[in-house]
Parts: C-alpha cells; structure tokens; sequence
C-alpha cells in the first residue's frame, strides 16, 4: 500500500507531553472534586478546629501541579476557578452550619403553629416535621420535629395549631457523629405534644394534590387493604396500611419496595404508555 503525501500530512500532530497526558484533566469532574475538597475542609475547621491556614498551603501544591501538567496560558485560569470552586464548597458548607446555630434558644410550653411538611407514622406515634413554625404567635426560622400519640391521618401541607413541651437542640454531635440531616434541615426544635391537635387549614401544594388525586383513584378501585398497598408503593406512604403488615414487610427486608425511585417512575411511565397505547391508537415519544 503506498502512502500519499496527504496521509503522512495528516498523521503528523502536535506531541502531547507525558505530563499532560498523564494529568488527563476533566472541568467538571475537576470542580466538583474541588468543590466537595472545600466542603471536607470546613468541616474539618469546624469540628477538628483546623486552621484554615492551611488552605494557603494546600492550594500552591495544586497550583503547582497544575502548572506542570497543562499549558501555561491554560494553568493559571484553571487554577482560579478550581480554586473557586473549593470557596464556595468550603462558604456554602459554613454558611448551612453557622445558619443552623444562629437559631434562637426556645425551651419550655408554647403554643405551637405551623404547616406539615414530613409526617412518619409508627402506629403508636406519630412523628411530623413542621414549617413555617410559631411559638407563641412570634415566627421561628428552624423546622420543629413534632412527636404526638397515633391519631386521625394528618395529611402533609395540613396548618395545626396545639400546645406542647419545645426543647432547643443546636448540637453539631450526637454519639461521636456528625448531626448531618438536622444541621442540612435546620430541625433545631423537639416538640412533645401535650393537647390535641387541631387543624386550621391546607396550605395548598402541587404534590400533595396530586397525592390526594391519587388516593381517591387508588382507593375508589380496589378493596381497602390491597389498595393500600398500592397506594405504598406508588407514593411512598405506609401510614394506610396496616401496621403488623408493614413490620413483617420491614423484618423480611423488603420495605424498600416503599420507597420511591427511578424504577417506580420506569414501571409507572411504561404502564401508562402502554394503555395509552392500546386505548388511542398512537405511540407515546
């Protein structure tokens, strides 16, 4: 076979160095790792009470690193935005903290107010996490987690009203670690429910309506305890079902059946594809 000319203008390339090739740099993997490296050193300043001093050091070396690996011209605005990257990781992560133990200290009975966001039913209890919270008609920033005796469903987004023993928790520690979900939710009240409960409204939400929507297709079609199983699965809510039934479903393992993930969307879409389908006559894109 005999080689033009064209060919061997064609296979003729700029040599790459050893060390950009080895250095294989990627923007998005590079300011995300950057980004999450900032949010492990303020936790770290934090809790270990580091110097963030030592940003100062850490940062050269990859400066230095970088400048090695790649082209000049392309080094020193790499080295900037990772390096902005790794602020805002390192302020965001701050920033939720400090907001979190910023809340002020409430202790004692109130009157408490506020709209359900989170309810769990534990057949015995109930545990509800509230927003939009007022102790004493005076608005709070934190969320309160609520724990009352089981008693008729609570629907979220519902607005209660009751009396109730608030206890203020701003620790960053329990039992050697981190408290992430409280500090990431600011759930910064405990309250225990000492009057009954009384719903004032619905504060309307798009979720909860579609909830609600489904529900009454659910239950309208099926006998009541296999629709609310159905329901389970579909939505993720177990407080119909019957409670010595989903403590042999979670003692067996399969509990997970109950919460929803992108293999319930999948099988939800195919199925309504499929009637549509098979009703009109055309293929859904």
């Amino acid at each position: 076979m005999i080689k033009t000319d064209n060919d061997s203008k064609q296979n003729k390339t700029v040599p790459e160095s050893a060390a950009e090739r080895a250095f294989n740099f990627r923007p998005l993997l590079f300011a995300a790792v950057f980004f999450v490296l900032g949010i492990v050193f303020s936790f770290s300043v934090i809790m270990y009470d580091i110097s963030p001093w030592l940003a100062t050091l850490a940062l050269p070396i990859a400066a230095g690193k970088i400048a090695l690996s790649l082209r000049k011209k392309r080094a020193a605005l790499i080295f900037l935005a990772l390096a902005l990257c790794f602020g805002v990781g390192y302020a965001r992560f701050n920033g939720v903290v400090n907001g979190f133990l910023s809340q002020e200290n409430y202790n004692g009975a109130f009157s408490v107010c506020g709209v359900v966001q989170e309810r769990y039913d534990y057949g015995y209890k109930q545990k509800l996490v509230l927003v939009n919270v007022e102790f004493n008609g005076a608005p709070v920033q934190g969320k309160a987690v609520v724990f009352t005796d089981a008693q008729a469903p609570i629907s979220l987004s519902s607005e209660l009203c009751f009396s109730g023993n608030v206890s203020t928790d701003l620790r960053l520690e329990e039992n050697g670690r981190f408290r992430a979900e409280a500090v990431h939710q600011t759930l910064c009240y405990q309250v225990l429910a000492t009057s009954e409960i009384v719903v004032t409204g619905e504060d309307f939400e798009l979720f909860r309506f579609l909830r609600e929507r489904v529900f009454s297709v659910v239950y309208a079609g099926l006998d009541e305890s296999v629709a609310s199983v159905a329901f389970a699965i579909l939505t993720g809510e177990t407080s119909g079902m019957d409670f010595s039934l989903l403590e042999n479903v979670r003692f067996g393992g399969v509990a997970h059946l109950f919460a929803v993930s992108g293999l319930h969307v999948g099988a939800l879409y195919g199925f309504c594809t499929f009637l549509l389908e098979r009703g009109k006559g055309y293929r859904v894109p």
